[in-house]
């Protein structure tokens, strides 16, 4: 556990607002990234206290940063035209969470879904009116593509392990609010 981030949990269906699992994904979140932060800042100032303004000042600056990105996808969120998104992996639950999106996984407990588990993924999908499905290098596109032929979904390459993480959610939201950018024509 760690101090100052809300733990998100996903039950056995992939879906981001239950319990189950913990999701070690925190980076997601703006908000529990300065969770993190303040814990890093606590500790550093603890092991260094003699450089605590500088510490203090550079703190500082990432928190405004990050208050901006939370801003800039709290603007794109704002009229989405569905809060629900598939996802292969579910690497985006403390995004949804924060940002009160619903998240639904095509894997299932670390594995590919069976038929029945993707005829009930494909079912919600249809009942959100889901439009976009994420899929990540690395991981099995072809599931991704037979649910979203299936549901008339869009499907889009993310990087959740991006070292531009901050870029990469803006770029998640732009998708979800279906920016003229990312829209697949």
């Amino acid at each position: 556990m760690i101090e100052g981030v809300e733990h998100n949990h996903t039950d056995d269906h992939g879906h981001s607002h239950s319990h189950g699992g913990l999701d070690p994904h925190t980076w997601s979140s703006p908000a529990a990234v300065k969770g993190l932060t303040k814990n890093m800042l606590n500790s550093i100032i603890e092991f260094d206290p003699e450089n605590e303004e500088t510490y203090l000042i550079n703190y500082s600056n990432f928190i405004n940063r990050i208050d901006s990105i939370d801003s800039i996808i709290k603007e794109l969120l704002t009229d989405i035209p569905t809060r629900s998104f598939i996802v292969f992996h579910p690497s985006l639950g403390y995004f949804a969470n924060q940002y009160n999106l619903n998240q639904y996984s095509i894997e299932f407990e670390g594995k590919n879904p069976s038929p029945a588990q993707i005829k009930m993924l494909i079912d919600n999908a249809g009942k959100e009116n889901i439009k976009t499905v994420f899929i990540q290098r690395g991981f099995d596109e072809k599931n991704a593509e037979v649910v979203a032929k299936e549901i008339g979904a869009d499907v889009f390459e993310i990087n959740p392990l991006s070292y531009e993480w901050d870029t990469e959610l803006i770029k998640i939201a732009k998708i979800l609010s279906r920016d003229k950018d990312f829209v697949k024509r």
